[in-house]
């Protein structure tokens, strides 16, 4: 599978953009600067540039509430047990969060609850049970 050229399948596994190591700059940077005090807490990461404002936050919200835009930015939280990030996992999460704000959707916070979607008792059709039809609300044998 690996070439020995930093290849993997064709692709290279160096191939980062400046905006992913930007990312992984700031954020190892508070993991070295703050060490086991930085961990569990969140960084704005503008998904423009990759660049940071170079705050730790205490909380998401507080990290979306001291940005211009909420959507030109990503909060990242700090990984437990000294990991540092890489390029490539830097790479990774700026494609993410680009692709779910061009989608017109937001990164979840992993700290919410899931949302729980409504359950609704329908049967097989065919098998002589009866079943809604949800758009209509109408039951049919």
């Amino acid at each position: 599978m690996s070439e020995g050229n930093g290849t993997f399948l064709g692709v290279s596994v160096f191939m980062a953009s400046d905006s992913a190591r930007r990312a992984t700059d700031a954020i190892n940077l508070h993991i070295h600067a703050h060490g086991h005090d930085a961990f569990g807490k969140w960084v704005a990461i503008r998904m423009s540039d990759g660049s940071s404002d170079g705050t730790l936050y205490d909380t998401r919200p507080d990290a979306i509430r001291h940005q211009l835009h909420e959507s030109q930015s990503m909060y990242f939280r700090i990984p437990p047990y000294g990991q540092f990030i890489t390029p490539a996992e830097a790479e990774a999460m700026l494609t993410y969060a680009r692709s779910c704000y061009d989608a017109g959707r937001r990164v979840p916070d992993p700290q919410a609850p899931a949302p729980i979607q409504p359950l609704t008792a329908v049967a097989a059709p065919g098998r002589g049970a009866r079943f809604a039809l949800p758009y209509r609300g109408e039951w049919k044998r």
